[in-house]
């Protein structure tokens, strides 16, 4: 049964629903050192979506941003020694923040920590903060004869103090509440022995409160420790999105997205002239989802939105998306530093470590851009599609469509490593509006794209599967890796609107194209999963050949109500991985799913369709009793799961022990994982073709057990490498005579050995026993180097061996 795992619900934080016990949400409250990132009083920030807590010398600051407005909240430790606060309990994370033009100006490795202290805040009074549970704690440890009556607070700012009920202390402002509960209080004896002791909260004055405790022994240490939750209100429009997801070769997972919550909203009570409105936010996080391993806030003084993320094999992070800021950060050498005007599209990259762009460009013309999606070669190129309104965006002189066409135009646009350089760069488009969603690359470097055109004359080739348009339809091209020709181009539509939003390609070169359809009569296929729309608006997953001109499937996927494709990713058995957002209550799901019912709202989908197109293997809703959605999608190569993003509010289901086992109640962005289910496949071996001078037996590999691999044939004493990829390349041809059947910018070594003085090498490797492997499709292929023996100057090479991994 494929399991759930909620890795992170990766653009919140700490949250309390106002009358509800405070749950832990999002990435915990960590408490970032002041580098030079915010105002020189502070010294440490904690932040969660519309809060941000703020400590100096004597006190605590806290921004809230509700319904109201927003309001800042004080409280200040009367009489108290002006101490400095110091961090407690290094955080892995470190965060970065790229803010404006000049690198000077960015802040990087910037350490973070899980608690404060407060040494002698009072004579024998410490203070430590930390967070537990969601709430924001702070407890006084006072030495045998310190004096609690010492301990004075007092409020200041925008809040009332009230008395609740049941004793509690509030501090009622436009931007929420701040609550003290009554403490939890001890002292502790000299066995260690923690005795419990009654306390309250004592309110000394209009705007002043302290503590009180009933049985001391003025003898013994003293903690008090106050529970101080937060509740508050932050708009849709306000909220944080999880817009793309990867992960890497280690199983880490990378999020981009936009937040308003890394630096308060700007506004007068604010008083923070580093504040940004929206930003770019990327997230790494170790592969069991419980760590955060950094953080980066990249962007401008205005607007900044990412659209997607790719992750190179070395952990580098290539991010594209909108921005409206003239100083968003770019490196020297990019291809445009300046933005021209309106909202340019950018394209950066991020090193390993996330705290250093290693290239980061506009790109842009007079009207306005954005890029949605974007792909990266193994030479580090990346392919980025978008859409532009400017007449004069950045094209190479022999492009496809060196001039835009109509009001607006997709775009498609190759830079070379460093981002300093246009490979190609072409528009994509007809006389009315043209809209570029989405990307994908093959090994020749033939950029496929998909999106919305309402252009009659849009290009399209003379095998095209359809070469009409109706109403609006969603068009898939195939670009030369020169992007010079169009080698096809289709609409792929019925007579109401479509649009394509995902684009991915499978092993054997066929394109998964997903999307959004209005049309009763969009193209489906005999036998598919859906062929008649189930309801007023639908998700559609189409297969077309390697050619473009044949649908192997073409499937509706909803309910009666409205829903809509995001993303899309094949798997290793061909399996198409859809995500997206679903209004109906009977939107299809499978026995296992986790939610088969709609929560309220739009819901977000996860569904696998079999590779014949003609029934679900998995599907499941996910969501709360709000709006929520799946963007992103991305299957895992060699691992069997699958990753995907989105944004949620309360209500989704997690799994506990990850950074986030509730949401806030905001919208916050998320990442979830899926196995792809348990084996039942048997293990087999196929074999691809000959090699030159080497032969290569493979025995069963049966999961949980030792796989042969034996190399006989070869020259004696030569040492050789046995290299493995992901299986569906099309062969290449080296010295005229050998075949090779690898996937270049996917294989890596499985093995080094050396032959024998017979030309042999047997190699055993143990299979993991687990579930996600089973019907994992693999290449494995040996070179031996002998560079005086076979046809080759570097050797032998072995045949070539489809591995099928299974029961």
């Amino acid at each position: 049964v494929p399991s759930f795992l909620l890795c992170a619900l990766a653009l919140s934080s700490s949250s309390l629903a106002q009358g509800k016990a405070p749950v832990d949400s999002g990435i915990p409250l960590v408490f970032v050192e002041n580098r030079g990132q915010f105002n020189d009083h502070v010294r440490f920030v904690a932040r969660a979506p519309g809060f941000q807590g703020r400590f100096h010398e004597t006190g605590f600051e806290f921004l809230m941003e509700g319904e109201a407005g927003v309001s800042r909240v004080g409280l200040e430790f009367l009489g108290a020694e002006n101490v400095q606060p110091r961090g407690e309990g290094a955080s892995l994370a470190r965060t970065h923040y790229l803010h404006g033009e000049q690198p000077g100006g960015w802040i990087t490795d910037v350490p973070a920590w899980e608690g404060l202290a407060y040494e002698s805040l009072y004579p024998g009074v410490d203070l430590v903060v930390y967070s537990s549970a969601g709430r924001l704690e702070y407890d006084l440890r006072l030495q045998p004869g310190a004096d609690l009556d010492s301990v004075r607070i007092a409020v200041r700012g925008s809040a009332e103090l009230l008395l609740g009920p049941d004793g509690e202390l509030v501090l009622d402002s436009p931007g929420g509440r701040l609550v003290h509960g009554a403490p939890r209080t001890w002292q502790v004896h000299a066995d260690g022995r923690r005795e419990p002791l009654v306390s309250r909260v004592a309110r000394r004055g209009p705007a002043e409160f302290g503590f009180e405790v009933e049985g001391r022994d003025p003898a013994l240490d003293l903690v008090v420790d106050p529970i101080l939750v937060y509740s508050t209100y932050v708009g849709g429009s306000e909220a944080d999105e999880a817009l793309g997801v990867a992960v890497d070769s280690a199983g880490c997972l990378y999020v981009a997205g936009v937040t308003r919550s890394s630096d308060f909203p700007i506004t007068p009570l604010a008083a923070d002239d580093r504040a940004h409105e929206e930003e770019v936010v990327v997230f790494k996080l170790d592969p069991s989802g419980e760590k955060l391993l950094y953080a980066t806030y990249v962007g401008g003084t205005r607007s900044d939105r990412a659209h997607a993320l790719a992750v190179n094999d070395a952990g580098e992070v290539f991010v594209c998306g909108s921005t409206k800021s003239t100083n968003f950060p770019t490196t020297a050498g990019a291809v445009s530093r300046e933005r021209q005007r309106g909202a340019d599209a950018f394209v950066f990259k991020l090193d390993a470590e996330g705290s250093t762009l290693l290239f980061s460009t506009y790109l842009g013309g007079d009207g306005d851009e954005v890029a949605k999606g974007i792909a990266v070669n193994g030479e580090d190129e990346a392919f980025v599609v978008g859409t532009t309104k400017s007449s004069n965006f950045p094209t190479s002189s022999d492009a496809l469509q060196p001039e835009r066409r109509g009001l607006r135009d997709a775009f498609v646009t190759r830079l070379d490593p460093w981002g300093s350089l246009l490979i190609y760069s072409t528009f994509l488009g007809g006389l009315r509006d043209d809209e570029g969603n989405a990307i994908a690359i093959d090994e020749r470097n033939h950029a496929f794209v998909t999106g919305e055109t309402q252009s009659g004359d849009f290009p399209t080739t003379a095998e095209a599967l359809d070469g009409r348009k109706d109403q609006n339809d969603a068009f898939v091209a195939r670009i030369d890796p020169m992007g010079t020709e169009l080698v096809f181009s289709t609409f792929l539509g019925g007579s109401a609107r479509d649009g394509g939003n995902g684009i991915a390609l499978g092993w054997g070169g066929d394109v998964f194209v997903v999307g959004e359809s209005s049309s009763d009569d969009f193209p489906t296929t005999p036998g598919a999963f859906q062929s008649v729309a189930p309801g007023r608006g639908d998700a559609f997953v189409s297969k077309l050949a390697a050619s473009g001109g044949v649908l192997v499937y073409s499937s509706y996927l909803g309910g009666s109500g409205p829903d809509g494709a995001r993303a899309v990713g094949v798997d290793a058995w061909g399996a198409a991985w859809v995500a997206g957002w679903s209004e109906s209550d009977d939107f299809p799901s499978s026995p296992e799913s986790r939610a088969s019912q709609r929560a309220g709202g739009t819901d977000g989908f996860v569904v696998q369709l079999e590779p014949s197109g003609a029934a679900l293997g998995h599907s499941t809703l996910m969501g709360g009793p709000s709006d929520d959605e799946v963007c992103a999608v991305f299957v895992e190569p060699f691992r069997g799961t699958t990753a995907v993003a989105g944004f949620a509010k309360a209500g989704l289901e997690t799994t506990r022990g990850v950074l986030g086992e509730q949401s806030s109640g905001l919208r916050d962005g998320f990442a979830a994982r899926f196995d792809h289910g348990v084996c039942g496949k048997p293990a087999r071996v196929g074999f691809l073709g000959p090699g030159c001078g080497a032969k290569l037996e493979v025995s069963a590999p049966k999961l949980g057990n030792a796989v042969r691999l034996q190399v006989h044939g070869a020259a004696p004493s030569a040492p050789g490498l046995l290299f493995m990829s992901a299986a569906g390349a099309q062969s290449r041809m080296f010295g005229g005579r050998c075949e090779v059947f690898l996937k270049a910018r996917e294989a890596f070594v499985l093995g080094h050995f050396v032959t024998n003085l017979q030309g042999e090498r047997t190699l055993e490797i143990k299979l993991p026993d687990d579930p996600a492997l089973c019907g994992l499709q693999v290449v494995v292929q040996g070179a031996v180097i002998a560079p005086r023996v076979g046809p080759l100057r570097f050797g032998q090479v072995t045949e070539g061996r489809l591995v099928v991994l299974g029961d």
